[in-house]
């Protein structure tokens, strides 16, 4: 709090710089600084895949192209094909999965999927914010694609790679306008539950489904 003694002092004595968690559209500029750190050359279709499938976990980022620096060594280039076959992507694919579950209305799978991921310790509220996103790139595609949005149009406001665009387009033929933000609402509700303390995830995840 600013606005305390305490802090008026400190900033008096010592320089108080802020860490403020990167926006998802910043993400592949952080990936081609850092690869051009370790002295690694990213074209930028690498890099908003790497983006993508990693989300905003910037040391999950770095973690991941210090593995695609030994995948390609002794070359220094990073191409989007090699970014596919080596980033491990289980966790977006999972992502994918629980919306097309949700889609088809099944909701018994769905909770069995989640289940499974937090039993091999992926953290919960990166999973919710995951699905969270996840949903409201599906909103923005519906809207687009009402508005007849070009491929590159669509690119550019989910900001994801062609790579990802087919998956995207017909995810959201699954969903009306409605269902789509009823299951937003939702989420974010949920998103809400999970951060309170003594409250069962997998409680909160089936009120969700219901």
């Amino acid at each position: 709090d600013k606005r305390t003694s305490f802090y008026q002092t400190l900033s008096a004595k010592a320089e108080v710089i802020e860490f403020k968690p990167v926006y998802e559209n910043q993400v592949a500029r952080f990936v081609l600084d850092e690869a051009r750190r370790m002295k690694l050359s990213l074209d930028e279709s690498a890099a908003q895949t790497l983006a993508s499938l990693m989300g905003r976990d910037l040391s999950a980022v770095v973690s991941e192209l210090e593995k695609l620096s030994l995948y390609v060594h002794p070359n220094t280039r990073i191409t989007e094909k090699n970014v596919v076959d080596l980033v491990s992507a289980g966790l977006v694919d999972n992502i994918f999965a629980i919306t097309n579950l949700l889609g088809l209305k099944k909701h018994a799978a769905a909770h069995a999927l989640f289940t499974r991921m937090r039993e091999q310790g992926e953290p919960l509220i990166k999973i919710i914010t995951l699905i969270i996103n996840h949903f409201r790139k599906l909103l923005l595609a519906h809207t687009h694609l009402v508005e007849r949005a070009s491929q590159q149009d669509l690119m550019k406001v989910l900001g994801v790679p062609q790579f990802f665009l087919k998956d995207y387009t017909e995810q959201v033929r699954q969903f009306s306008l409605l269902e789509l933000q009823t299951i937003f609402k939702k989420l974010m509700k949920l998103s809400e539950q999970v951060r309170e303390s003594g409250v069962s995830p997998d409680l909160c995840f089936e009120n969700f489904l219901k």
